[in-house]
């Protein structure tokens, strides 16, 4: 694919070693990159906006989960394979998701409930709130993790609306068979990491790890996140603005990178000869997510601590459309403006202000998805959650908002054309609950303890 190709708001990043494939969620879909993020293999906007991601096992199915949704795509096509429904709440977003070490289970998290599918057929089979009781609603799930033997599973809950370097968060853990009694994980534990039959558990006092349930090391020193290189000889452990790289044989650090923004997550390359980072410049956004949006999506050299974008383009804006002839680009930022760019040059033609009546902190979020009116006759005719689109003939820039109706301007010059309201919003309950495709493979034949857990029923 060539440029121009932009990675709306990174939101979520996971790394496969058997695929050699990094996939980047996003506003705009899921992008899928080869090892070394030089190049794009394929995007698929069909999830619509992507929250986060998880590769299976063996690195062929890729888990995107979106707006009360997870999506099972193919990761050789990006193709939606099967398509999970986890809320019947358009806001309902999914904060967290994680395959079994026999890729026979996915567990699915929203802010304080985790859902257990079989992945190969779909099927929900119990879930969980491990949240309950504890940190309240001030907290919510964002990390899941299975232990390499299946045996045992992690639950991290952060505060809401923290990135992960800002810490209070706190660890829960259940084992396997009794995946409805998690007990708080002691020594103010933070964050869990879990790769090649390793277990590592990470606070501001010390870094612990664990190999078929024995601690077999320990740091004297930790942080607030924590990520294994996936040979399981590397980890890099998130201390405030600062990554410390260190080797697992003795616990010295062979690399520090100093960051010049917070975080949203981090990550090994599938080589773990380089780290990745990632900030969606949605929640908590600096100013320096506009005036500097290309470090959004960093790999980071271990050997020269020299970092680039991954994606020629990384922007913190929610929407964007291309004119039919291509001699245009609009972007719609988080607070509900719209740039227009004029292509190849990149160069600003004009901007639209924002009409927004029901802003939260600022931002303009329509919650819908708005039918057109046919007299403008747009493909599809459909504008989706966030949306700006143009019309067939180029001639208008047709931009979302609430309150279901939308603005009509002349992409000439923008100015106002029309405002009218839409004709219906479909409820979310319209949606379709499971998806499948004849293609969808057998389950391979596992002894894991997980895969036999005891669920608990599900309340659904």
């Amino acid at each position: 694919m060539e440029w121009p190709y932009l990675i709306i708001g990174p939101t979520s990043v996971d790394v496969s070693a058997e695929a050699g494939l990094i996939a980047v969620g996003s506003l705009n879909g899921v992008y899928l990159l080869d090892a070394h993020g030089a190049h794009l293999i394929h995007h698929s906007d069909d999830t619509g906006p992507v929250s986060s991601l998880a590769f299976s096992p063996s690195g062929e199915f890729l888990a995107a989960g979106g707006q009360g949704v997870v999506h099972v795509l193919s990761s050789q096509s990006a193709r939606i394979l099967r398509t999970l429904a986890v809320s019947d709440l358009p806001w309902s977003k999914i904060t967290a998701l994680a395959f079994s070490p026999d890729g026979r289970v996915l567990a699915s998290a929203t802010d304080s409930q985790v859902l257990f599918w079989d992945a190969f057929e779909g099927t929900l089979l119990g879930m969980a709130e491990p949240g309950s009781g504890g940190g309240g609603e001030e907290q919510a799930i964002d990390q899941l993790v299975f232990s390499p033997e299946g045996t045992e599973f992690f639950v991290r809950l952060c505060d809401r609306y923290s990135y992960s370097g800002s810490g209070n968060c706190r660890l829960l853990l259940s084992a396997a068979n009794a995946i409805d009694e998690f007990t708080s994980l002691p020594g103010e534990a933070e964050a869990v990491a879990s790769t090649a039959g390793l277990t590592a558990i990470s606070g501001l006092v010390g870094t612990r790890f664990f190999r078929g349930g024995e601690e077999i090391g320990s740091f004297n020193w930790g942080g607030q996140d924590i990520v294994l290189s996936p040979d399981g000889s590397l980890a890099a452990i998130l201390r405030g603005w600062s990554v410390y790289v260190a080797t697992l044989a003795d616990g010295e650090a062979v690399a520090e990178i100093a960051l010049e923004h917070p975080i949203d997550g981090m990550t090994f390359a599938a080589d773990s000869a380089s780290i990745l980072t990632w900030r969606s410049c949605l929640d908590n956004a600096g100013e320096d997510c506009y005036t500097d949006p290309e470090g959004s999506l960093l790999s980071w050299d271990l050997a020269t601590l020299a970092s680039h974008s991954l994606a020629q383009v990384v922007a913190p804006f929610t929407a964007l459309a291309y004119s039919p002839d291509a001699t245009q680009l609009a972007l719609r930022s988080g607070f509900g403006d719209v740039i227009v760019l004029r292509l190849p040059e990149a160069d600003p033609l004009y901007s639209i202000p924002a009409d927004c009546t029901d802003a939260l902190w600022g931002y303009c979020f329509p919650s819908y998805r708005a039918e057109f009116p046919d007299y403008y006759h747009l493909e599809g005719d459909e504008l989706r959650d966030w949306d700006i689109a143009y019309s067939p003939d180029g001639r208008y820039l047709v931009v979302g908002q609430e309150s279901d109706s939308i603005r009509v301007f002349r992409s000439e010059d923008g100015q106002l054309f029309q405002t009218s309201r839409t004709r219906s919003v479909p409820t979310p309950a319209a949606r379709s609950s499971l998806r499948t495709e004849p293609d969808w493979p057998q389950p391979p034949t596992s002894n894991a303890t997980f895969a036999s857990g005891r669920f608990p029923k599900a309340n659904c």
